[in-house]
């Protein structure tokens, strides 16, 4: 207040205005009936809002140096309110005069193109700026800019840059979860809108289109006990001349963006709408198992009670920082692009504000759930305008591996650089000659790689110096890796850097490989270079009987693919000794390890799974794909206790494996069972894994369920894109499956394409398969999934309501020698429905009601209905004393979301009754009658082949 003179304190029944230094100087006079609820500060004016939904406006007056209240200011009914200083000049209700009405025709001779705006990449960004901020832009990207660069360029921007001027604004959000904008000091108001509660895609003044309302029925239906609790408009972006609005509404978080809207029905409003921002925010706390506590009202003291918190200079960004379960940076950047950056270190945050001194210049400080202060910064040479953070590393040539090392955590880098070659090599299998050639100075001589291997610290990102390790001309690095090793005259493991190479020297002399174990050693670095503490030493490099394809470690030795066998080598001092080996396919191109399993990836003959045993030091094969498969990159997943395989093929298809001995198609376990295959539409090159976050924000609620044992298989492809691929619970792949069915039919997509034709895979079963196992759904899309996301709360409820419900039935006939068939079992319940809920019965469960399976002889019937109205279908199927024309009696065995939940519940019903008719038989044929009956049930085998059973029909 006063220009940052005064400080406002604000308690549960006072405002106090205080100097900087502590003392009071004024305390605002409000009745001790009106309990204060939120109290909002901008542009030296100040909004109460009191519990009672009363709203209060205050205002600094510069002469009297008081702090008055504005005169007919009182409004009744609010919830929250927001100032907001407008720099753009869209908030105006003046209409250029090249925009004509809504209704206009016209012509065809006098079509006019509009001009679609867009981005720049960060390259082309240069076409669209003047030489001055040309200029400025290349000093600002510069490595070597500080925070105080940004700063400098933000304050200089900001002065005298407006086009338009700035207005002062008053949004206020009603108990009707309406919003109204309105003019300050004047206090009119010109724009209202309708109820935002349910997210809606455009939002627009109440008075600028007619019907354009969704009927309140149906709002109150999808947003039951969903309330409107804080609002913020605020301008982002260098200049503050990008409007954005933040709508908190339960536990979710809108995003709009303020765009020109010009044509409508009322000419004194203001010619703007809003429109939401597409994200991809979780900021919801996850859902326990356990009932909540009874008093629902009660405030969990983990949480913020002001969510959306402001900050203009976080490292030279502007945004606003979600504080949330989930919490969230906000940052609009140079390019007015708005970045959504997740902040999931200290879990809750309660309390966020900028913090800037001596020690942190453009950092923050929150507060968090654990009660604790702590005061950070965003890395300073980090760049956030992208998707995630991202730094730019000079490298001198092009990278072929990239691999880190723990012990000294740098990272161990492979790259090659092109050079002219003038020598043409000679020789047999022993012996190599060279012959130099010299040409005409014109001559192109070809270009070849050089590799070399070189550290990049973390710390500066830069590549330490005198420290490479250079390769050989015509010696190709085929595989890096760091592995942990065991040396048999020392104790415990230590880290070597393991390059496997080949000896590229033509089509006429026969191809050799080498080991080489790099050891990286700390020394004292030199004076004023830090960096230089790290040295490369070559520990072994020995050429071996053929090209080295692909390395991996288990249990601290080194299994290399040498030629057509794969080798298991021990350290011993400073030479590889021979432990084990196997015969292998035709050319091993990945080798991936878990414990003492090695996964093979062969570029012909698809996969293997291998397994060395050290007691006895052998190396044998467990599994295989016998399928012909021209494989691209090969990974474990796991998940917990399960472990499959990924792998990518030359079609761009995407395929799990997994070893199941007790499947009919695995041979005793000698085959891999193909699990689920898809099309990813790019050629994935490389794999890799890491473990899934250990600790979430809930931790302290959920306990020892946090500590998971999952990884997320990351997947990069040849067209610069990542992928990322993980095992879900069933119960969750089918609730995410039968949304995926109803928005795959529902919701436009790109070019109007089929996202299921998409994810089919393209390799033949006719001509390339072995196995005779059908093609199941066991993947979920997660981009068609992302699209639930973009909907309104009526969308969403309406797709929840189309997933529908599971009812697992028995009947019971009267008369056997009649059969019921799944038409009379439909219109027999929908008669009944229509007898018990009229017309609305019906309308609701019209297309809905369907039979999924129907087993005569037992009388099991599986019926979906719409989830939501099923309990009328419920009322409808207790009120059955006939099916048709055979009476019969229906009664309800289990009610759930899946079909595969009430597969469960089916099986064990039959144990049930199983068991039951084994006590009551009288004779032992009956007995064995009973027993045999029973095996298919108890037996794993039987689970699954009555689950197919039941999807094929």
């Amino acid at each position: 207040m006063d220009d940052g003179k005064l400080a406002v304190q604000v308690t549960r029944y006072h405002i106090k205005l205080a100097r900087p230094t502590g003392a009071e100087v004024k305390e605002l006079p409000l009745s001790e009936k009106d309990e204060i609820k939120s109290a909002i500060e901008g542009s030296n004016r100040l909004a109460v809002v009191t519990v009672m939904g009363n709203l209060f406006l205050f205002e600094w007056d510069h002469e009297l140096q008081d702090l008055v209240e504005i005169p007919n200011s009182n409004m009744g009914g609010v919830l929250t309110a927001s100032f907001y200083t407008d720099r753009s000049g869209m908030f105006t209700s003046n209409k250029p005069s090249n925009v004509g009405s809504v209704d206009m025709e016209v012509e065809p001779d006098k079509l006019e193109v509009q001009r679609v705006e867009s981005h720049p990449e960060e390259d082309d960004e240069v076409l669209y700026l003047s030489k001055a901020e040309h200029a400025e832009l290349l000093r600002l990207r510069n490595t070597e800019r500080t925070p105080e660069d940004f700063q400098r360029f933000l304050v200089e921007e900001r002065v005298n840059t407006m086009p338009y001027g700035y207005t002062d604004w008053l949004i206020v959000a009603y108990v009707d979860n309406t919003i109204c904008i309105v003019s300050v000091p004047d206090l009119i108001p010109v724009y209202r809108t309708h109820s935002i509660i349910h997210g809606p895609r455009i939002i627009h003044d109440a008075r600028a289109l007619e019907n354009a309302e969704l009927p309140k029925e149906v709002i109150d239906s999808a947003c039951q006990g969903m309330q409107l609790k804080e609002i913020l408009l605020i301008g982002l972006g260098v200049r503050q001349t990008q409007p954005y609005l933040f709508a908190v509404v339960g536990e979710d978080v809108y995003v709009y963006h303020v765009v020109p809207f010009y044509y409508g029905l009322d000419d004194s409003r203001l010619r703007i709408c809003f429109s939401k921002v597409k994200n991809d925010m979780l900021t919801r706390e996850r859902k326990l198992r356990r009932k909540l506590p009874r008093d629902m009202n009660q405030v969990d003291e983990r949480l913020a009670k002001r969510h959306l918190r402001h900050f203009t200079n976080v490292q030279g960004y502007s945004g606003v920082f979600l504080c949330f379960p989930y919490s969230f940076f906000v940052m609009v950047t140079d390019r007015n692009i708005l970045r959504f950056h997740p902040m999931t270190v200290d879990g809750p945050i309660k309390a966020f504000a900028e913090f800037s001194n001596g020690n942190c210049n453009a950092g923050f400080i929150y507060y968090n759930s654990r009660k604790q202060i702590r005061v950070a910064e965003l890395e300073p040479y980090w760049n956030y305008d992208f998707t995630w953070p991202v730094i730019k590393v000079r490298s001198p040539g092009t990278i072929h591996h990239l691999t880190y090392h723990f012990e000294s955590k740098a990272y161990v880098v492979c790259t090659t650089a092109m050079y002219p070659e003038k020598r043409i090599i000679h020789g047999g299998v022993d012996q190599v000659d060279e012959e130099m050639t010299e040409r005409d100075a014109r001559f192109p001589y070809p270009m070849l790689p050089r590799f070399s291997v070189h550290l990049v610290s973390p710390e500066e990102w830069q590549v330490v110096p005198e420290v490479s390790y250079h390769l050989p001309d015509f010696e190709h690095v085929t595989a890096m890796k760091v592995l942990p090793l065991r040396n048999g005259t020392e104790t415990g493991l230590k880290e070597y850097v393991v390059i496997g190479t080949n000896l590229s020297y033509g089509e006429d002399v026969q191809s050799r490989g080498r080991i080489i174990l790099l050891d990286v050693v700390e020394v004292n670095p030199e004076p004023d270079q830090p960096m230089t503490k790290f040295r490369q030493k070559e520990i072994y490099a020995e050429e071996q009987k053929g090209p080295v394809t692909a390395i991996c470690g288990v249990n601290g030795y080194i299994v290399a693919a040498v030629g057509q066998k794969v080798f298991i080598l021990g350290l011993k001092g400073n030479i590889l000794v021979g432990v084990a080996f196997l015969d292998v396919q035709i050319y091993v191109l990945q080798l991936s390890s878990i414990k003492d399993l090695i996964l093979v990836a062969d570029i012909q003959r698809s996969v293997s799974v291998v397994r060395f045993q050290e007691q006895y030091r052998t190396l044998s094969l467990v599994s295989s794909d016998p399928n012909q498969m021209h494989t691209y990159a090969a990974e474990f997943c796991v998940d917990n206790q399960s472990l499959t395989t990924a792998v990518t093929d030359i079609k761009q298809d995407f395929h799990v494996f997994q070893f199941d001995p007790e499947y009919y198609f695995a041979a005793f376990g000698n085959r891999l069972v193909r699990r689920m295959e898809c099309n990813l539409g790019q050629h994935v090159t490389n794999m890799f894994r890491f473990r899934c976050s250990s600790w979430y924000p809930d931790a302290e609620r959920i306990g020892a369920a946090a500590l998971t044992k999952k990884h997320v298989t990351v997947m990069t492809t040849l067209d610069g894109a990542v992928a990322c691929y993980i095992n879900i619970p069933e119960k969750t792949y089918r609730r995410l499956l039968m949304m995926e069915t109803i928005l795959s039919n529902h919701c436009s997509h790109r070019a109007g394409l089929s996202p299921r034709l998409y994810w089919n895979a393209r390799t033949s079963s006719e001509h390339e398969r072995f196995d005779l196992v059908s093609t199941t759904k066991s993947i979920a899309d997660g981009k068609v999934g992302s699209l639930y996301l973009e909907l309104d709360h009526t969308e969403k409820h309406e797709v929840a309501m189309k997933i529908g419900t599971y009812f697992l039935l028995e009947v019971h006939q009267v008369n056997s020698f009649q059969k019921i068939h799944e038409g009379s079992m439909r219109s027999t319940i929908m008669t009944a429905l229509k007898d018990l809920h009229g017309e609305q019965g019906v309308a609701a469960q019209l297309n809905d009601v369907r039979v999924k399976y129907l087993n005569p002889e037992t009388g099991i019937v599986f019926l979906r209905a719409r989830r939501g109205p099923h309990l009328m279908v419920k009322d409808a199927i207790e009120s059955l004393l006939r099916v048709g024309n055979i009476p019969a009696a229906v009664k309800i065995i289990h009610i759930s979301g899946t079909m595969r939940s009430s597969q469960k519940r089916l099986l064990e019903h039959h144990r049930r009754h199983l068991l039951k008719s084994l006590g009551s038989a009288r004779t032992e044929q009956a007995r064995n009658k009973v027993r045999l009956a029973m095996q298919g049930l108890l037996s794993p085998s039987g689970s699954n082949e009555l689950s197919m059973d039941v999807e094929q029909k």
